[in-house]
């Protein structure tokens, strides 16, 4: 399924957490491993490295064994791209050209030729209630 048995990835944080969500995206009700919380203070010590790095990888192994995720595209695509930020660029926006804009573009107004607001005027109609007492 992947161009290796054994691979090593250079990600970094920001990287884990796009396949978070999108591995929570692409599989709804499927509990997807978290990265690890993110962390200001330290960060840069190198235990906190390395007990990160060792998450990380905790995250993707088991992403790996889990049969539907190991299967995911954007999976494949974090495991396997050289050029990773330019590839996550071009398939959001393939995916951006190819969805439709909710009902609104399901009518064939999901381009931006409805602003979605409605002219409002001035004038007060009439009050009408409901309530009989």
């Amino acid at each position: 399924m992947f161009k290796t048995e054994d691979f090593t990835v250079n990600r970094r944080y920001r990287d884990f957490v796009w396949l978070y969500t999108a591995l929570n995206n692409n599989n709804p009700g499927i509990v997807v491993p978290p990265p690890p919380e993110k962390q200001q203070l330290g960060r840069f010590q190198e235990e906190f490295v390395e007990a990160r790095r060792a998450a990380l990888e905790r995250m993707l192994n088991k992403i790996a064994q889990h049969p539907l995720l190991q299967r995911d595209i954007d999976f494949k695509l974090f495991i396997e791209s050289d050029a990773f930020n330019v590839d996550v660029k071009q398939r959001e926006k393939a995916n951006s050209v190819g969805e439709s804009k909710g009902f609104m573009g399901s009518i064939g107004l999901g381009s931006g030729t409805f602003s979605g607001k409605m002219p409002e005027s001035d004038e007060v109609g009439p009050l009408v209630s409901g309530f009989n007492n």
